[in-house]
């Protein structure tokens, strides 16, 4: 694993840390759903590139602050 996915892959244990929803479940449900953060675009189509991984990545850690993209 890259250190985006591995970086990916912690962000996303701590945003779903508590919730009782499986982090495989959450995921795989917000990767394919259109963000308004990336155009309207999936996150899943964004992780082709590592650059493309890392946009992905702050999207996750501005979701875990609350801050809004």
């Amino acid at each position: 694993m890259d250190s985006a996915m591995a970086v990916l892959g912690r962000e996303l244990a701590r945003i779903v840390a508590g919730s009782g929803t499986p982090p495989e479940g959450w995921l795989g449900r917000w990767l394919d759903t259109e963000h308004p953060a990336l155009g309207g675009a999936k996150p899943a189509d964004f992780m082709n590139t590592f650059p493309r991984r890392l946009v992905v990545n702050q999207l996750l850690g501005a979701i875990a602050s609350g801050a809004y993209m």
